[in-house]
């Protein structure tokens, strides 16, 4: 080795103590005896090889080199430097194909900087959910069979379509009733339903319409129905499908799989392009060592993407029918317990509890839930009073009618029966805080009224 040291030795600027030249960014490739230099000689790396360059460019690092006086720079002036910097980030991300959102938050649109909500239209629902359900993101609703999940989900497509919103239904129960959905106040002409045989089919729909910013509501119903590729064929190669399963083969956490990588994939779409989504699921039992409770499929990922999650029950009738609204003899509602199971933005918290009645012509009823409001106080200046066991109606002509009891279902009922609903909701356009409610129902009234 020791002409390759006197080679070495003659390098510019050589070091002989240690072997180090000048610095030149050129680094020897037989690495001996580490050194760097200007030199362009040549070298082989066995005999009879082929002559090659001694010398190659050092790599470059990716540690971004501190800005020079950053500690000496005052606050606006750092602002300005990482603004600069995130700046070029964001470039090249869009140069890779990808998107980032980057800016000072006040500065931002909306939906970057807070959770935005959408009215429903139901003066209770509003007011349960402070102001309307989240937009950007999910809201999962599950309860028991018949309790009414379907049909909440519809009366939400209904009210989000009077607002000049484009509705996606994903339907995997292969069940939809266009009459019922009429009558929950579904535009049909105007709903859009697509209907999959796998999980995986129905996702990519949603996914490609929410990247093309084109729906601004997607309903899921239901998660639970929907059946993954995986469970009726093995994987395949080159796109074709495998072997077919059958029913005894092992298909565990093949939902859950992919719904975490779905949420990964349109968490951000859905944020940019303020698209909500209504995730409707079914109760299942499981069993948590010796304790059997009641939960959803889909795995953990659901439970993190939810903003809000309500829960369902159906309140049994009592003897004396005291929770369930009748005309003669009729039944006409039965009383719907709406739990938070979850909720991420202010002003709802898990626990929060509302109880309302579910009728069955026409679902959730704006009528009556003024009706409610009003006895509760929830209505400022409405002219339907509660006094004790008691309640006075004062009608547009300023006469003051007494009606027995001050439950909202038996109002409700004596209400209709002696007239009074009409003259009632009039005067109840007039009150500033829920004009806007009554405009977006006008169509919604109930036809016993």
């Amino acid at each position: 080795m020791d002409y390759i040291k006197t080679r070495c030795e003659k390098c510019t600027n050589h070091d002989p103590a240690s072997y180090n030249a000048l610095k030149t960014g050129k680094h020897c490739t037989r690495d001996f005896p580490r050194t760097y230099t200007k030199e362009d000689c040549k070298i082989r790396l066995y005999k009879k090889a082929p002559w090659q360059d001694a010398f190659i460019e050092k790599s470059k690092s990716n540690f971004v080199q501190p800005i020079k006086g950053f500690k000496n720079m005052d606050k606006q002036e750092k602002l300005a430097a990482l603004k600069a910097l995130m700046k070029d980030q964001v470039s090249k991300a869009e140069k890779k194909g990808s998107e980032l959102i980057v800016g000072i938050v006040d500065e931002l649109p909306d939906e970057f900087k807070s959770i935005l909500q959408q009215p429903t239209g139901y003066p209770l629902l509003d007011k349960f959910t402070n102001g309307g359900f989240p937009s950007g993101g999910q809201t999962t609703i599950s309860g028991a069979p018949g309790v009414g999940k379907t049909s909440l989900a519809l009366m939400l497509a209904g009210s989000y379509q009077k607002q000049d919103k484009i509705v996606l239904f994903l339907n995997f129960e292969s069940i939809l009733d266009h009459k019922w959905a009429q009558a929950l106040g579904v535009d049909t002409s105007e709903l859009i339903l697509v209907e999959g045989k796998t999980l995986e089919d129905g996702l990519i729909a949603v996914e490609e319409a929410v990247n093309a910013d084109i729906v601004d509501l997607i309903i899921v119903d239901s998660l639970d129905s929907a059946t993954p590729r995986g469970e009726f064929h093995k994987k395949g190669s080159k796109g074709k499908p495998g072997a077919a399963r059958d029913l005894d083969d092992d298909t565990i956490a093949l939902k859950a799989r992919v719904m975490s990588q779905f949420y990964r994939r349109v968490a951000f779409p859905f944020r940019k392009h303020n698209t909500s989504i209504i995730m409707i699921g079914q109760h299942r039992t499981a069993l948590g060592g010796y304790i059997a409770y009641e939960k959803m499929g889909g795995g953990l990922a659901r439970q993190y993407a939810d903003i809000l999650y309500l829960k369902l029950f159906k309140v049994p009738s009592k003897k004396d029918k005291s929770n369930t609204i009748e005309q003669d003899g009729k039944e006409l509602a039965y009383q719907l317990r709406i739990k938070v199971e979850k909720s991420k933005y202010s002003g709802v918290r898990a626990g929060k509890e509302l109880f309302t009645y579910f009728f069955k012509n026409c679902g959730f009823n704006p009528e009556f839930e003024y009706v409610s409001m009003s006895l509760s106080g929830e209505l400022e200046n409405s002219p339907l009073v509660r006094n004790g066991a008691s309640t006075s109606y004062i009608d547009s002509q300023a006469v003051e009618h007494k009606l027995r009891g001050s439950k909202p279902n038996t109002i409700y009922s004596k209400m209709i029966e002696e007239g009074y609903m009409p003259d009632f909701l009039e005067q109840i356009k007039e009150l500033n805080d829920v004009k806007t409610h009554i405009e977006q129902n006008q169509n919604m009234a109930d036809g016993t009224s």
